[in-house]
């Protein structure tokens, strides 16, 4: 599992949590328009207010499109989206 945040004091908070549960969770610095994962990589997105805050929604959900396997499960819990 890797959590991908662009706050380096969240990304702390995660770690300490992910160890002190005993969980193995990579944690990178990066943001929703620019995830680190390379294309097809990821089995599973989980976004909890990340698509209310990135700059450019649109530009976000084609990272996560571009990430995703070909199973393209995505779960949000918030967004700002206007779809067509």
């Amino acid at each position: 599992m890797t959590a991908v945040d662009p706050s380096p004091r969240l990304l702390g908070v995660a770690r300490a949590a992910a160890q002190q549960q005993g969980l193995d969770i990579t944690c990178e610095l990066g943001e929703a328009v620019t995830l680190p994962s390379p294309a097809g990589s990821v089995d599973c997105v989980l976004s909890n207010f990340g698509l209310i805050f990135a700059p450019d929604p649109d530009a976000a959900v084609a990272q996560i499109a571009r990430v995703l396997d070909v199973a393209m499960t995505f779960h949000t819990s918030a967004a700002r989206l206007q779809l067509a």
